[in-house]
């Protein structure tokens, strides 16, 4: 079949290959927080780049995400969200990118599903960062739970 050099030299190609076609991670890591969160959302996988949902459309002022917003889910979500399962998979995210009147952003909210987080409620993970990438809040947060718990039978994911 193959010579000794010319079969290690079959195998690195092999590898080097597969190597290539691992696509990057769509999540961030499950240990990581806020500031690591942002990063990888604003430089290592952009959240512009993800798929972007149908419109919340234009919201009154005192709406939870503002008078505009526009939502965006990883990989793994839109394809969760494409195949109608539920719960979604390890991983999911979402994210609500917020807009003033003016079209500014005014603040991104998140939500990641992470395993053994917060089981009664989803095992969501919920982030609001600042246009600058200031962390403002994360983890279970009161307000997004109080919402998103009317949508529990789709896994609190407004659809």
């Amino acid at each position: 079949m193959f010579s000794r050099p010319h079969r290690t030299l079959a195998v690195l190609a092999a590898a080097t290959l597969t190597a290539c076609m691992i696509a990057p991670p769509s999540a961030p890591d499950r240990n990581s927080r806020g500031p690591d969160i942002y990063r990888f959302i604003t430089a290592e996988e952009p959240y512009r780049q993800w798929k972007k949902l149908p419109p919340l459309g234009k919201r009154p002022e005192g709406a939870p995400h503002g008078p505009q917003a526009t939502v965006y889910a990883n990989p793994i979500a839109a394809e969760a969200l494409e195949g109608g399962t539920l719960p979604m998979p390890a991983d999911s995210a979402l994210l609500v990118e917020n807009r003033g009147k003016d079209e500014t952003v005014v603040s991104l909210e998140m939500m990641i599903k992470r395993p053994d987080f917060f089981r009664r409620h989803g095992d969501w993970y919920w982030l609001r960062f600042a246009p600058d990438g200031e962390v403002l809040k994360e983890g279970a947060m009161g307000q997004c739970i109080r919402c998103h718990k009317r949508r529990r039978q789709s896994d609190y994911v407004f659809k």
